[in-house]
């Protein structure tokens, strides 16, 4: 049932012809459990550039098990990026304190040590039409 509510959703955001593939996202280092994950899926380095994610989406932390959270997506086969906010008072923005993140942020298959964002293809992976891509994302507090 989940997976064909997952298609239903699919068919109304990306065109009949494209064909999917599935990617499974492994978060780490989840601070607590209050709020949201929210993932921004970048197809391009100029949506990432400009902070338009090809689309948005929300994981509840409730299946939280040792500071991890695991969800599976579908999307259309190609280069992708995803960057995740904690959004833990669910106002769908990062907060600041001092200019500094006061959320928990990350990016797939990337381990950010820096304080300026990556590059795309720093995080970018490719998701194949068979199989399923593998991605972790480590968050990153201050």
């Amino acid at each position: 049932m989940r997976n064909t509510l997952i298609a239903l959703a699919l068919l109304s955001v990306f065109p009949a012809t494209a064909q999917t593939g599935n990617i499974s996202v492994h978060i780490h280092g989840i601070r607590n459990n209050n709020g949201t994950l929210r993932l921004g899926f970048y197809k391009s380095a100029e949506e990432f550039k400009n902070e338009k994610p090809a689309f948005i989406r929300a994981v509840e932390k409730t299946t939280m098990a040792n500071k991890s959270v695991s969800a599976e997506f579908a999307v259309p086969v190609g280069t992708w990026g995803i960057a995740l906010l904690d959004d833990e008072n669910k106002n769908t923005k990062m907060d600041f304190r001092f200019m500094m993140p006061k959320e928990g942020y990350g990016f797939s298959n990337y381990k950010h040590s820096g304080l300026t964002r990556p590059s795309f293809d720093k995080f970018s992976f490719p998701v194949p039409a068979t199989g399923t891509a593998n991605v972790v994302i480590d968050l990153k507090y201050m």
